[in-house]
C-alpha cells in the first residue's frame, strides 16, 4: 500500500500515482535508470579517488547530468500526472530507491547505456 506523505496532498487533487504505475511509465522509468548509471559512475570513478582537476570535474558533470534526469523526471510527473513539484519530487525518489532495491548494480550497467545517459535529457517544448 502506498503510503501518502504528509504535507503534500492538497485538497481537489488528483490520487498520486503508485509505484507499479511509475514503474510501468517507460520513459519515467529509463529517466530514473539513467539517473542511477550516472550515480554508479560517479560512485565507480570517485572509489578510484580522481585527484587531477580535470577527473574532478568529469565526475561534477556527471553529477549534474544525473541531476537533469531526475529534474525531467520530475517534470514529466508534473504534466502526465498532474501533482505538485513537491509531489513530483517525493515520486521521482522513491522510484530510483525501489530501482535501486530491485536492480543490480553489475544489471544496470550492463543494460543502460552510458552513451545515452551522458547526452542528456532532450528539453520539452
Amino acid at each position: 500500500m502506498y503510503a501518502r506523505p504528509a504535507g503534500l496532498f492538497l485538497p481537489g487533487m488528483p490520487a498520486l500515482p503508485r509505484l507499479r504505475k511509475l514503474q510501468q511509465d517507460a520513459p519515467l522509468f529509463t529517466m530514473a535508470l539513467y539517473s542511477l548509471r550516472l550515480l554508479l559512475e560517479t560512485q565507480i570513478a570517485t572509489g578510484a579517488k580522481p585527484t587531477e582537476p580535470e577527473a574532478l570535474h568529469v565526475v561534477e558533470r556527471i553529477v549534474q547530468l544525473s541531476e537533469q534526469w531526475v529534474a525531467a523526471g520530475e517534470a514529466h510527473l508534473v504534466r502526465q500526472y498532474r501533482c505538485t513539484k513537491a509531489q513530483a519530487e517525493h515520486l521521482m525518489k522513491t522510484l530510483i530507491r525501489s530501482v535501486e532495491a530491485t536492480v543490480s548494480m553489475p544489471e544496470v550497467l550492463a543494460s543502460v547505456d552510458l552513451e545515452a545517459a551522458l547526452k542528456g535529457p532532450t528539453p520539452v517544448k
